[in-house]
Parts: C-alpha cells; structure tokens; sequence
C-alpha cells in the first residue's frame, strides 16, 4: 500500500504541473494574433480534464492514506465493540445536554485528569466523531494539504533532519604531499514535537436540547469541524511567520526573482504561489507599460 501512496502523490504532482503547463498555453492562445477558437476551445476542454485529473488523484490519495493508517494498526486494537461501547454515543449526548443545563451529576464528570495513556477522564467525545470530522474538514479551506504531516504513535519524539547548507567543492590536490583537508559534513538537526490537544465548551439554546441525538452530533461535527480548520491554519500560518529569510515585494519583477532565485530548481517544477485576498487583489492590480492587467483572466473561469 505504501507503493500505492508513492505513486499516486508522484502523478498528482505530475498532474499538478500539467495543469499549469496547460494553463500557460492557454494564455499564450489568447494573446497570440492568430488565435485559433477551435484549437483554443480543445486546449481549454484538455485543461479542464487534467484539473479533474488532478483532483480525482489527490482525493485517492488521501483516502490511501488514511486506508494505510487503519492497515497499520495492531491487531490487539481491531477489536469489534462491546455493548457498553455501543451505547457510548448515546450516554455523551444525555451528558452533554446534562452539561449544558448545569446539572451537578453531570457537572461532577468533567475532569482534566488523565490516564496513564494520556486519555481524558470524565465526559469525552466518542471515538466515531473524530472519523466525522475528518470527512468534514475536506469542505473547507485547510492549509494542511500543503504542509508535511506524519501520523504518530506517541505523544511526543523527535526527528532528524539535515540542515540547508552549501556544498563547496573538493580541495584540488596539486601535490600528492598535500595534506588533505577536513570536507565541509552535513549538520544534523533535531526536531522534537509533542502532541497538543485542544478543547472549548459550546453553548446552544433549549431547543437543539430537545432534539434528537443524531441531529446534536450533526451540530456539534460540523462546528467543531469548522474549529479544526481555523486552529491548524493558525498553527501553520504561525510557523510560516517565522521563516528566517522573508524576501521584499515591492514590484512586479520581485516575484520574478524570489521565483527565479529563492526556490532550489529540484522543487521548482512542483512549487506554487500560494497568497491571500490582499496579496491577489495587489497582483490583479498590477498593469504593463499599454494600461494592460498582468494578470490575464480565464475565459472559463470568473476571474
């Protein structure tokens, strides 16, 4: 299954850069004085197959992903629920409405104590509202997709990694006598990370109390979806803050350069701009010297 992963994230990839080769003939098509609408409309109907493509492929890849996740679990865990397990969704929803009217036998479960797995004792989210959200979290704008992230057993360890450095070339040996010099080795990092968890109260009015159970768990999984996203993007747009080396854009020609020279040519096939509103409403402002926009529209797209 592993070569399963690998391949699927090289044709996605493959498939990303194809898209936006694609993308730069369209824009040469229409800028071009003998401008072909049939030709122009096969390249714009190719382009749209290769976004589906593209699309197709990285949803197949997350779902490999997560098929791997389940694969690899121990077979001590793959253990069918007992009948207290069964019920477990239902006693959180008595409990969670007991919470939120203030009912002190419900009140008296909640504990930030944990056990000597780390789990929380008292009133806890099932374990199925977790598959939920994950579903959930695809319909929304998540920056985790562009990110590397790596599924771990335990709570907190480390990674190594090789530090960025240049690499000089070899000392030119001009006399066999020559005393040979130290090379210039890599440096290794370390990486710790420890698993955060987080959590908030929700309050809601007397008449979603009412409601059924299923309808209660719908509620609290999309909201709580919705968290999920916000608190990652905070997390990863947090860390990207923090990027030693942050080049100047004051022009045009400055993305040019930050392209041309700041990205290693080993990953520049598969790079891509990634900006906000603010950032795209700057560059769609952007004109040349005959009063035109830089950046041209797609006639198939609203901008």
């Amino acid at each position: 299954m592993h070569k399963n992963i690998n391949q699927l994230n090289d044709a996605w990839i493959a498939q990303g850069q194809k898209v936006s080769d694609l993308n730069g003939k369209l824009n040469a098509a229409v800028l071009d004085d003998k401008f072909n609408q049939e030709k122009f409309e096969n390249m714009t109907a190719e382009r749209d197959n290769a976004i589906a493509r593209r699309d197709a492929l990285h949803t197949q890849l997350e779902e490999e992903r997560k098929a791997q996740e389940i694969a690899d679990m121990a077979d001590e865990n793959k253990t069918p629920l007992n009948d207290t397990e069964v019920k477990i969704e239902n006693e959180f929803i008595k409990n969670f409405q007991g919470m939120i009217k203030g009912d002190p036998k419900v009140m008296n479960l909640i504990t930030s104590s944990t056990d000597e797995s780390g789990n929380a004792i008292g009133l806890t989210i099932p374990q199925d509202i977790q598959t939920a959200i994950n579903t959930l979290v695809r319909q929304y704008d998540s920056l985790q997709q562009y990110v590397k992230r790596e599924a771990v057993s335990t709570p907190t360890g480390s990674r190594v990694w090789e530090k960025w450095t240049d690499v000089t070339p070899l000392a030119d040996l001009d006399d066999e006598t020559a005393t040979i010099g130290d090379n210039d080795d890599p440096h290794l990092t370390l990486i710790k990370y420890a698993i955060h968890r987080y959590a908030g109260i929700s309050t809601v009015t007397n008449s979603l109390l009412k409601d059924t159970a299923d309808n209660i768990m719908a509620w609290l999984s999309q909201w709580i979806a919705k968290k999920v996203v916000v608190t990652r993007n905070a997390k990863i747009i947090e860390v990207m803050n923090k990027a030693p080396k942050k080049p100047t854009l004051a022009k045009f020609d400055d993305i040019i350069d930050m392209i041309n020279t700041s990205v290693d040519p080993a990953i520049k096939s598969t790079s891509f701009l990634l900006t906000n509103t603010s950032g795209c409403n700057e560059l769609c402002k952007v004109k040349d010297a005959m009063g035109n926009y830089l950046l041209q529209p797609d006639p198939t797209q609203p901008d």
